[in-house]
């Protein structure tokens, strides 16, 4: 014998629910367990710490204060809040970046040389930007402020680095790009110690793929997309052209 029961749920009812469990849980988090984990380390001072919050994807620099349950989400991984007690160290974030250096050598095409022999660091200070060598890398005075930018000064250096993301080319196969990879390896491996960020800058009179490292909690990691810079570019071209036809 065999007994049917019909029952019907509403699945707007039961996600509706269990987001508000979710919510409760997170209010729990931010306004019992963080202040008393922070008191007994002794930073319960804002402007003693930098957070650095991982949720939805994406790491940002925020105020305790300012977060609200809502905000955080559980996707492919739990929310996470890093605490950053003081300044971070230009020491180590030179040591980083010349192991970020040799990664790139090893990782970089070598079919001419001149990607490799055009490799090299900067050093960002305000308005101004200062090449180095790995010695003054290690000696070099650093103001708070001050980044350690990692490129190749070749003019192709964006077009190379978009096409091996993207896979385009059969000469070497480099998925996720040359330093694009790197410094998702540096993040991965040294983003306890270090602040990394790959991104586009413009340096030696052009825009180029740059590794970007600080000491820790100085700025929140990014890793744009190499390729994403040439489509947002070509796309305000296309516009101001559009708009001198007017």
């Amino acid at each position: 014998m065999s007994v049917s029961i019909a029952g019907k749920i509403e699945i707007a009812d039961v996600k509706k629910d269990l987001d508000k469990q979710i919510e409760g849980i997170f209010s729990n988090i931010l306004t019992k367990n963080i202040p008393a984990i922070l008191k007994k380390h002794d930073i319960q001072d804002p402007k003693s710490y930098t957070l650095l919050l991982k949720n939805r994807g994406s790491t940002r620099r925020r105020q305790l204060e300012t977060i609200k349950p809502v905000y955080l989400k559980i996707g492919t991984g739990q929310p996470r809040f890093d605490f950053v007690v003081g300044e971070g160290s230009y020491q180590t974030t030179a040591e980083v970046a010349v192991n970020a250096y040799n990664l790139a050598v090893r990782r970089a095409p070598h079919r001419t040389g001149n990607y490799i022999n055009n490799l090299t660091y900067f050093v960002i200070s305000g308005a101004y930007s200062v090449k180095m060598s790995w010695f003054g890398l290690k000696n070099y005075q650093y103001k708070k402020g001050d980044t350690i930018v990692i490129t190749s000064t070749v003019p192709y250096a964006s077009v190379i680095e978009a096409g091996f993301y993207k896979r385009y080319y059969n000469t070497e196969d480099l998925p996720g790009g040359i330093l694009h990879k790197v410094a998702k390896d540096i993040y991965k491996n040294d983003g306890d110690k270090v602040a990394v960020s790959f991104r586009y800058m413009k340096l030696e009179g052009g825009t180029l793929p740059c590794i970007v490292l600080a000491p820790l909690g100085q700025f929140a990691p990014t890793f744009t997309a190499p390729g994403s810079y040439q489509r947002r570019t070509s796309g305000s071209r296309r516009r101001g052209r559009n708009n001198n036809r007017r």
